[in-house]
């Protein structure tokens, strides 16, 4: 049997936009930390907001579609996503290429009441990185 999906993850998932940041804020506990392949350890979303500042800076036409989003225990839910945008802007001290990527990841969002309290995110950055020019494609092992 599906879940409802609360309102805090809808808000969540829908203003993850470079003009929806500041609402998107509003999700979380003041408390919240914030992991992905960027950090060693879990950060505040204070900290983590500055990243996410810099990624729409670099793609200012970033947009996330929805792949699915679980509840995979009572206070914790997935949300799978693709992430789309253009390098048209800096983006941590690269100029800006023209190229477009899409980055598949997921987030598990574990909740505190009505707001989310911890965040960690997965993805893998050469989907980001390669279509960019700033990495080789991996060579594949052979067959």
């Amino acid at each position: 049997m599906a879940r409802e999906i609360p309102r805090v993850l809808k808000t969540f998932t829908e203003t993850f936009t470079p003009a929806g940041l500041d609402v998107f804020m509003t999700t979380f506990t003041p408390d919240a930390t914030y992991l992905d392949p960027n950090y060693s350890a879990p950060v505040p979303v204070a900290t983590a907001k500055e990243a996410w500042v810099g990624l729409f800076t670099g793609f200012p036409d970033m947009t996330i579609k929805t792949v699915g989003l679980d509840a995979i225990s009572e206070r914790v839910w997935v949300w799978r996503w693709v992430l789309r945008g253009t390098h048209t802007g800096s983006f941590r001290g690269i100029p800006p290429t023209g190229r477009s990527m899409a980055m598949p990841g997921c987030e598990f969002i574990e909740l505190r009441g009505d707001r989310v309290c911890r965040d960690v995110g997965y993805f893998d950055r050469l989907t980001m990185l390669v279509p960019l020019g700033y990495a080789l494609t991996p060579a594949k092992p052979p067959a």
